[in-house]
C-alpha cells in the first residue's frame, strides 16, 4: 500500500495549539473577569464610623465636585441672608461706618460727617471658602481671585490629608485590562497572519478598548474612605434629600449647605428657586465676570461682535442669545432678523454621547 505525505496547505494548524473558538470563549471569560475586578476595586467602600463624619459643607461638596463646593458656600451665603437671590451681597452683610472731613474757609472750618458701607467679614462664616467666595462676589478683582484660588487649594489639601482624596488622579484599573487587550491584540495578528477566524475575538477587543477608554478618562478621585464617608454623610442626612422636600430654610445654614453639597441644585432649589435657575452663578464666580441681573439682557449687556449685535449671557450648562443684523450661532437658542420685515426665531440644541459595548 502506497501512502502519500500531505502538504502543509492541506494541514490545519491551530494558532498556538488552541482553536479560534475556544479561545474566543477562554478570552470571553478574561474580558469579563478583568472587567469585574475593575469595576468591584472601584466601587469599593471602606467602612466608616457616623461619628468620624465631623465635615464641613464645602469640604463635603468638594469630594463631589468643584461646583458643589461652590454652590454649597452660595447656599450659606443666602439662608444668612447675606446675598441676594441675584448672588449680589446685600445689606445686612455690612457695617456703617462715619470718617469725618474738615475743610477749612477763611472765616470758618467745616466738618462733614460721612457714612460709607464698609465690608465685614468677621459675621460672614469660619469657613475660608466661604468668606473667599462673598469676597468675589463683592468685589471682583486680582485679589478676590487669589483668596478663592487659596480657598480651594486650602480644602484640597485638608482632604488629601485626612485621606479622602488621591493626590493625583488614578487609572488603576488599567493595570488590570491592559494584560487582556494585549493579548487579544497579539492572537489578532498572529491569527489574521494564519488565515484564522477572528470576528469574534475583534469584537471583544473593540468592547475592551472601550471600557479602557472609559477608565482612562474618568479616573478615580476618590479614596475608599472618601467613597465611604460620601456614603455615610448621604445615609446621615437621607432626610435633607429633596425628594422629602425639607423647609431647608428652617434647618440653618449649615444644614441647608450640606443638603447642597449632598444632593446637588435640586436641594438648593428648595433654599432659593430663583438662585438655583441662575445657572451663570458658578461661572461668573469662578471666572470672575461681572456679576449682572440673570434677568437683563438688555441695554448695558449689549456687546458688538463681528456679524451684528448680540445681546445674551453665557452660563456653565448652557447659552441663551440674541443677534441682529447678519446671523448668530449658540449653544442653546438664536434668534436672528434680517434687513427684510420677516422675523425668524429658532432653537436648538445638540448632545452626544459615547458608549461602550460589553
Amino acid at each position: 500500500m502506497t501512502t502519500y505525505p500531505l502538504s502543509s496547505a492541506t494541514l490545519s494548524h491551530d494558532t498556538w495549539g488552541i482553536s479560534s473558538r475556544v479561545f474566543a470563549v477562554v478570552y470571553l471569560v478574561l474580558g469579563i473577569a478583568a472587567v469585574g475586578i475593575a469595576i468591584v476595586r472601584r466601587r469599593h467602600t471602606a467602612r466608616v464610623d457616623a461619628a468620624a463624619c465631623t465635615f464641613s459643607p464645602t469640604l463635603v461638596g468638594l469630594l463631589v465636585s468643584k461646583e458643589r463646593a461652590t454652590l454649597a458656600a452660595v447656599t450659606e451665603l443666602r439662608v444668612k441672608r447675606l446675598i441676594n437671590p441675584h448672588g449680589k451681597p446685600t445689606a445686612t452683610a455690612r457695617t456703617r461706618t462715619k470718617t469725618k472731613t474738615k475743610t477749612k474757609t477763611k472765616t470758618k472750618t467745616k466738618t462733614k460727617t460721612k457714612t460709607k458701607a464698609k465690608l465685614h467679614t468677621a459675621q460672614i462664616s469660619d469657613d475660608t471658602l466661604v468668606r473667599a467666595i462673598y469676597a468675589r462676589l463683592a468685589k471682583p478683582g486680582p485679589s478676590s481671585v487669589h483668596k478663592l484660588s487659596a480657598g480651594f487649594s486650602l480644602l484640597r489639601t485638608k482632604l488629601i490629608d485626612e485621606a479622602l482624596l488621591y493626590r493625583r488622579p488614578r487609572r488603576t484599573e488599567l493595570l488590570i485590562i491592559a494584560p487582556v487587550i494585549a493579548l487579544g491584540i497579539v492572537r489578532l495578528v498572529v491569527g489574521s497572519a494564519n488565515h484564522k477566524p477572528i470576528g469574534y475575538l475583534a469584537v471583544m477587543l473593540i468592547a475592551l478598548l472601550c471600557v479602557a477608554v472609559y477608565f482612562a478618562a474618568v479616573p478615580q478621585r476618590l479614596t475608599p474612605r472618601g467613597r465611604g464617608v460620601l456614603a455615610t454623610l448621604r445615609t446621615q442626612h437621607k432626610l435633607l434629600h429633596p425628594r422629602w422636600h425639607p423647609a431647608l430654610n428652617s434647618f440653618g445654614a449649615q444644614q441647608a449647605s450640606m443638603a447642597v453639597a449632598l444632593f446637588g441644585t435640586n436641594s438648593m432649589a428648595q433654599v432659593d428657586p430663583q438662585l438655583a435657575t441662575d445657572k451663570t452663578l458658578y461661572r461668573r464666580i469662578v471666572a470672575g465676570r461681572p456679576m449682572p441681573s440673570p434677568s437683563s439682557t438688555t441695554g448695558a449687556h449689549r456687546q458688538r461682535s463681528r456679524w451684528g449685535t448680540a445681546a445674551g449671557s453665557v452660563g456653565f450648562f448652557g447659552a441663551t442669545g440674541c443677534s441682529s443684523g447678519g446671523f448668530g450661532n449658540c449653544g442653546g437658542s438664536s434668534c436672528g432678523s434680517g434687513g427684510s420685515s420677516s422675523s425668524s426665531c429658532g432653537g436648538g440644541g445638540g448632545g452626544g454621547g459615547g458608549g461602550c459595548g460589553g
